[in-house]
This record gives structure tokens, sequence and C-alpha cells, in this order.
């Protein structure tokens, strides 16, 4: 517990302070990337742009939560929905079990959204991000060492899931909440900016999903270790598959997974609505 510094802050003020904190970051994140080569690192290596990574994370999604925090939030843990009890642990692995059971059908919905065509040359220019995100992440997996594996479990899996459901969940879902005074508004305007913020059109609608479904586990699960467990579980998947495929171990790509057929993803669908419903929505109306 702690005196914020504004308490009485409007809730659109907030935000728009909150995404000032976040611009201002990424700015500052930009220039100590830029700073790296003068201080003999090569950031043309793996290695390296593994950490820059790492840090860009902390200072633009962790750093602004802080600063909220200490600005106009009294309580802070109750803020961040920190609750660590055996109840939230419980919930967390249903959250990872549903997650786990609708990766089939967000990858069809990944494909189709692949699939979007663009008038050029914006279409160019897109397809160019997208392939420049996609090298990206394949050069931090073409380690198929395990301490490679390791370290990109913590760095593109635990450190993403911690800091992003810190800043999307906690702060811009709980104070559009707020402002909307709708929670469901306020999960889908939140998972919007959320797929915005990873700036790939050809993953957009998938990421929205996504988004939605982890605002409603924190909606009902009221606790962020929800949120983290289900949000690692999802960017570890992709780190370890991606890991067995480079090793030959798997024989698909994790970008290209094998379909199941719509009777699958039907029967995934339906047991992770039943999960859901069994794990949050019952639990909400006792």
């Amino acid at each position: 517990m702690h005196t914020p510094i504004f308490p009485k802050t409007r809730p659109f003020l907030k935000l728009l302070a909150f995404f000032g904190m976040f611009i201002g970051m990424l700015l500052v994140a930009s220039c100590l990337t830029l700073l790296v080569p003068m201080f003999g690192g090569n950031i043309m290596d793996t290695r390296t742009l593994l950490w820059v990574q790492c840090g860009t994370q902390l200072l633009t999604f962790l750093l602004p939560v802080v600063l909220f925090v200490l600005f106009y939030e009294s309580d802070e843990r109750g803020f961040l929905k920190a609750d660590f009890r055996g109840d939230s642990w419980v919930q967390a692995l249903a959250g990872m079990a549903i997650m786990l059971l609708l990766v089939p059908v967000i990858d069809v919905v990944t494909q189709w959204n692949d699939g979007w065509h663009f008038a050029e040359p914006l279409e160019g220019i897109l397809r160019q991000i997208t392939e420049r995100s996609q090298k990206l992440i394949e050069a931090f997996m073409s380690d198929t060492s395990v301490a490679g594996l390791v370290l990109n479990i913590l760095i593109i899996a635990l450190v993403p899931a911690v800091c992003e459901e810190l800043f999307f969940r906690c702060v811009v879902q709980q104070t559009c909440h707020k402002w909307f005074k709708n929670g469901h508004v306020a999960i889908l305007v939140t998972a919007i900016l959320f797929s915005l913020a990873h700036g790939e059109v050809y993953a957009f609608v998938p990421r929205v999903i996504m988004g939605v479904l982890l605002g409603y586990l924190f909606y009902y699960g009221r606790s962020v270790v929800v949120n983290i467990c289900a949000h690692f579980l999802n960017n570890a998947l992709i780190v370890v598959l991606f890991f067995l495929y480079h090793r030959d171990i798997i024989g698909f790509s994790p970008e290209e997974l094998p379909s199941l057929g719509w009777v699958w993803n039907i029967v995934f669908v339906v047991a992770a609505g039943f999960l859901f419903y069994v794990t949050f929505l019952r639990k909400e109306r006792k």
C-alpha cells in the first residue's frame, strides 16, 4: 500500500498518460539499441538481439506498469490481481488447458488471416514487416542447444507473458473497464490494442481472439497468475515446437501445424467452452 501521486485522475487521462509512457519507453529502448555497438556488442548476433528483445520488453511494457501504479493506484497488489492462493493455481491449470485446446482453431484462423490481400504498394510493405518478424523469430529459434532452449523459454516465453499481461490486462483492461463501465467492451478494446501492438496485420485476427480469451480469463479468474500461465504456455509451446523441428524430432514446422479437420476443431472448442464454464463461469454464478 502506498499513497498515489495522482489518486483522482479520470480513466481516460490515465490511459493517455500510460500510452505516453509506453511511447516514451519505446523511444528510449530504440536509442539504447543504437548504443549497443558502441559498447562492443554485435547487433547482428542472435544472442545479443535476444537480450535486446528482453530489455525492450522490460522497458516498454513493465516499466510503464510500475509508473502507472506509483502515480494512480494505492493498493498495488489488489490492482495487479497478484493472487497466489491455491484456487488461482487451479484456475491457471484450467486456463492453460483451454489455451492448449484452442491452438488448432487459432491456427486455422491464422492461415485464413495470412491470406488477406491489400492494394499495392501497401501489401508489399505489410508483407515485408511480417517476413522481418518471422526471420527474427526463426533466428532466435535456430539455437538447437539445451541452453538455447532454456534461454528462449525465459526471454521469448516467460518475460513477454509477464510484461504483456501486466500491461494489457492489469492496466489497459481494468482502466478501460472503469472508463466504459462495461467489462466486455473493455476486453474487446484491449484485445484489439494487444494485437495492434504486435504490428502484424497478417496475424491480427488470431491475436485478437487470443486477447479476448486472455481478457475473459482475467475478468472471471481475477488473478494475473491465470493469465501469465496461459500466455506463457502459448509462447513456450511455439519455442519447444521450433526446438523439436530444428532437431528433426518432428517433421512439421510450427508455422504450418497439421490440420486436424473441422470435427476435431469443433470438439476442442466445445471442450474448451465446457472447461471455461465449469472453472470460471459456474464459480462466478455461485
